[in-house]
């Protein structure tokens, strides 16, 4: 089961993807070493600032409830929320799939079981179980429920070795499909991988800074164009004046949305532009969203 497992990870470190951290360039290696940015509660509406919290760990867990302000979205958005190239439910290696947010489930299992262990044990039983049956006909409407369904099971298989009234206790606040710590789990998922898209875009095309400005706006929000140039040029090794940055800044916000809505629909079984719309609503993203204009 372990070598499987290792094998299983290993998918993730792919020729293409380790020949692409090879040639990574050098500027961006102080990335690794950004400093946390605090976690927004579940139910707030991120701002642009905000985004950055694909970057951090949590601290805190929120006990606020799951946002329900309704969506305010730019008539004239220029994201496409329905692209239903590719789903969750068909994709040909469920595995494969899943092993996408094996970090984010295997520190959320971790925090509530205290134990790496049997964070680890559960994740390797889930991922054998899709190798060997896939998601055997769920009718799950979104991966998350699969998922939490699952954990939910195989946590409730190893009470017998763990604190029991602590893994029934955890079992009863927090494996559900709208439990807060794990729709926040969720979500920092979905920012993450929509932010290593944004910087893969950027080492496609270095001449086009695009992660590296949104980045820094992410990381200082209120700072000027001219602040952001200064931070870009030590970054990126690009030399840039404020018309550009702020032209950079847009297509940057345009971009990370298209890639944080094609995450999601890729999550959820109807991906028609209402679902997709309502899951960001129920994931607090709705920020993230708004005022996306090509010409602003």
């Amino acid at each position: 089961m372990e070598s499987l497992s290792r094998g299983l990870i290993n998918l993730s470190h792919s020729p293409n993807h380790k020949a692409r951290l090879i040639n990574k360039q050098k500027a961006f290696n102080h990335h690794k070493n950004s400093k946390p940015f605090a976690l927004l509660p579940l139910d707030t509406n991120i701002e642009l600032g905000g985004l950055a919290l694909a970057h951090c760990r949590l601290t805190k867990p929120p006990i606020l409830a799951v946002l329900k302000a309704p969506i305010i979205m730019n008539q004239e958005s220029c994201i496409r929320f329905n692209r239903p190239e590719y789903r969750w439910d068909t994709a040909e290696s469920p595995a494969s799939f899943v092993l996408r947010y094996v970090c984010n489930l295997r520190r959320f299992i971790s925090e509530g079981l205290g134990s790496k262990d049997y964070s680890n044990a559960i994740l390797q039983t889930i991922i054998q179980r899709l190798v060997n049956e896939g998601y055997q006909q769920t009718t799950s409407p979104r991966l998350r429920d699969y998922l939490i369904l699952s954990i939910k099971n195989q946590t409730l298989s190893h009470c017998s070795a763990l604190n029991e009234s602590e893994a029934f206790q955890w079992i009863e606040s927090e494996l559900h499909a709208n439990a807060t710590a794990w729709l926040r789990c969720w979500r920092d998922g979905l920012l993450e991988r929509a932010w290593r898209s944004l910087e893969r875009l950027e080492h496609t095309n270095p001449n086009s800074p695009i992660y590296s400005v949104f980045h820094a706006s992410s990381a200082k929000p209120s700072a000027a164009l001219s602040m952001l140039g200064v931070e870009v040029a030590t970054t990126a090794g690009l030399k840039l004046n404020e018309s550009e940055i702020r032209t950079l800044l847009n297509e940057a916000r345009i971009r990370f949305a298209q890639l944080l809505a094609d995450e999601i629909s890729e999550t959820i079984s109807d991906c028609s532009r209402d679902s997709v719309l309502e899951e960001i609503r129920i994931l607090g993203l709705n920020r993230a969203f708004e005022n996306l204009d090509r010409t602003s």
